[in-house]
């Protein structure tokens, strides 16, 4: 089927960074396949860092704004003609826009509880693009540079969602422990975090404000403990090893490759497959005991005489 394609590619993806990360594999797949093509992306402008290196360019301010006019418009625009869209999402179609030159890819199968890059291959296989398999190969051949020794252990306390956190008094419990062990640890703030600060001030958090500060972070550090959130899976990506913990989204669906996991065990959790938690309190985060984190944890780093990485 892809073999009609003859013209130039859009990839599309407006999701937040676990979710272009778990998309990245699709991206190396679709560029490879089409390698005489010119491959263009249309997406938050921090990730195109991870896309350069592949041969990947930004689409000018009017392709991007006959894309986005995709989400209303019934024709197609004339500045799209010629070029293939690959639109990345989750559940739900979002361009009603029926056209033959644009595929949606949707992260997110109802009937099949399988992990989203899997979703997303098993799309591209079936239209004929081979998926790479060796994507984290490519990506720790591309990304991860000399690492050096690495140090720190580092706690992510936050997420895109509050109700996906475990509760912040039971973060600062662990940095405690592991500091009272000796142990150099820090816990790190995005900006997503902001309203931790004044609960962190006696702490001294790490504020990171740009990827390349996070990714230059995860690269040095020892291992990562946090949420079901994007530097768990940038963790992932980097085969640092570290502990996530899941509670109201689905550990089938949005598991880091290779970090160990512990999943609630409230009868509710999980209680959205999609990450739209509609719950007021996400108690089954709150039911993950401390001491059982804690344990795993030392456990790890005990057995660490150098970071080893989860097959």
């Amino acid at each position: 089927m892809m073999n009609k394609v003859t013209g130039n590619i859009i990839l599309v993806h407006k999701g937040a960074l676990g979710d272009f990360l778990l998309a990245w594999p699709s991206f190396l797949s679709i560029r490879s396949r089409f390698s005489k093509a010119e491959v263009f992306w249309h997406g938050r402008g921090e990730f195109f860092s991870w896309l350069k290196p592949l041969g990947i360019f930004k689409v000018d301010s009017m392709t991007a704004r006959s894309l986005d006019s995709l989400y209303s418009r019934p024709e197609w625009p004339e500045k799209l003609i010629g070029f293939t869209v690959f639109w990345f999402g989750l559940d739900r179609i979002t361009v009603p826009q029926v056209h033959p030159a644009l595929f949606y890819l949707k992260g997110i199968d109802h009937h099949l509880p399988r992990h989203v890059r899997k979703a997303y291959a098993t799309t591209l296989q079936a239209l004929g693009i081979p998926f790479r398999h060796d994507w984290h190969k490519a990506w720790n051949k591309l990304f991860d540079g000399s690492a050096g020794k690495r140090q720190p252990v580092l706690i992510f306390p936050g997420s895109g969602n509050s109700k996906k956190n475990w509760p912040l008094k039971n973060y600062i419990w662990i940095y405690e422990q592991l500091n009272n062990r000796k142990h150099d640890v820090r816990i790190v703030l995005g900006p997503a975090d902001r309203h931790l600060r004044l609960d962190l001030q006696e702490i001294n958090p790490v504020y990171c404000d740009a990827l390349e500060q996070l990714q230059k972070l995860i690269i040095q550090s020892r291992l990562c403990l946090g949420n079901d959130s994007g530097p768990m899976h940038l963790a992932s990506m980097h085969r640092v090893p570290g502990l996530v913990l899941f509670g109201p989204t689905s550990l089938a669906r949005w598991r880091p490759s290779g970090l160990k996991t512990i999943k609630s065990r409230e009868a509710c959790a999980p209680c959205s497959s999609i990450a739209r938690i509609e719950c007021a309190e996400a108690k089954c985060m709150s039911a993950i005991k401390k001491e059982q984190v804690l344990a795993i944890l030392c456990n790890m780093l005990v057995k660490q005489k150098k970071p080893a990485f989860l097959s």
